[in-house]
């Protein structure tokens, strides 16, 4: 530790070096991420240690930007596994954020190395922007398989009130739960007719060519597999009312604005025939990309966790395009 130098810029390097370690240590039960925040911390620590003023408040910019990007998904309403990890990452960032600006502070009065801010500033940017045009959310059922596998983490834009087209995939708050993300295929836009007969879809009369449906079950269910029909499960009132109130001539007609979706994997998913149609101003995003993917494995004993085990990991799916 350098002697002489103002307790508040010790103070700022020791607390970043710690915050390097505990992400460092964190890599081994957690997500390749941390390592990333832990080398920030390390370089940030080294420059202030070293008495560059502007190491001291670039690292402080690269906090500020990544606890404000953090602060907007919060208030966005956005949930996803990842929700306490964002809190405690903006509660953590505070303390470093403010010694960061009071060391460089003090650094600009003694007169030390002022450093290269752009560096930082090029790093916050590249760091932080992305955060706020996509966002990684995390596939917990095999509803979309094969499209989409449990354990698979997606990159999907941020485009609240999307209008998407036909087909194609989208991230929605469930109208079952608003707290709860989904992840399904659009089959019907406003206005279209939908009918299912014998598990194949029909859009305005015309049965669908769907490539990417997958039926995993021999026996059928008389409203899952023919729809609209009368329902053999219980679901919302309102969910109810709207099915019967928009079945036309044996076909369901998508109301303005609202999107009927299926999984990819018809017998086994939870969609627009249980939970009712999809507002578009429910809709947050489009996949765009699997960011990588991890097998699961259901063992006696064996502890459910968030993190990566990287004999898990399906390597074929790394940065596969959707």
């Amino acid at each position: 530790m350098p002697e002489g130098q103002p307790k508040v810029v010790r103070a700022a390097y020791i607390v970043a070096f710690t915050y390097a370690g505990l992400s460092s240590l964190s890599v081994i039960l957690g997500p390749s991420i941390s390592l990333f925040g832990a080398a920030i911390c390390l370089i940030g620590g080294l420059g202030i240690r070293s008495g560059r003023t502007w190491s001291a408040y670039g690292f402080a910019l690269y906090l500020a930007a990544q606890t404000l990007a953090g602060i907007a998904i919060l208030s966005a309403g956005e949930t996803s596994t990842s929700t306490v990890e964002v809190v405690a990452a903006v509660i953590l960032a505070l303390p470093l954020l403010t010694l960061s600006i009071l060391a460089g502070r003090r650094l600009s009065k003694i007169d030390e190395s002022r450093g290269a801010f752009w560096p930082w500033l090029v790093l916050a940017g590249l760091t932080t922007v992305p955060l706020v045009f996509w966002r990684v959310w995390a596939i917990p059922t095999g509803a979309m398989e094969d499209t989409l596998l449990i354990g698979d983490r997606i990159i999907a834009t941020r485009h609240r009130g999307l209008h998407p087209a036909f087909g194609s995939v989208v991230v929605f708050r469930s109208p079952q739960d608003p707290s709860t993300v989904v992840v399904k295929r659009v089959i019907g836009l406003p206005g279209d007719r939908i009918k299912i007969v014998n598990k194949r879809v029909f859009r305005n009369g015309t049965v669908l060519d769907e490539p990417y449906a997958k039926h995993t079950t021999s026996f059928t269910d008389s409203f899952r597999d023919n729809f609209p029909s009368e329902p053999t499960v219980n679901f919302s009132p309102r969910w109810a009312a709207a099915l019967k109130e928009n079945s036309v001539n044996g076909e369901l007609v998508v109301p303005l604005d609202d999107y009927f979706t299926l999984g990819d994997n018809r017998d086994n998913s939870l969609d627009s025939r249980y939970f009712g149609f999809v507002p578009s101003g429910d809709i947050l995003g489009e996949p765009i990309l699997v960011l990588y993917s991890e097998r699961q494995v259901a063992e006696p004993g064996r502890p459910k966790t968030a993190q990566i085990e990287w004999g898990l990991v399906r390597w074929d799916r790394f940065l596969k395009r959707l």
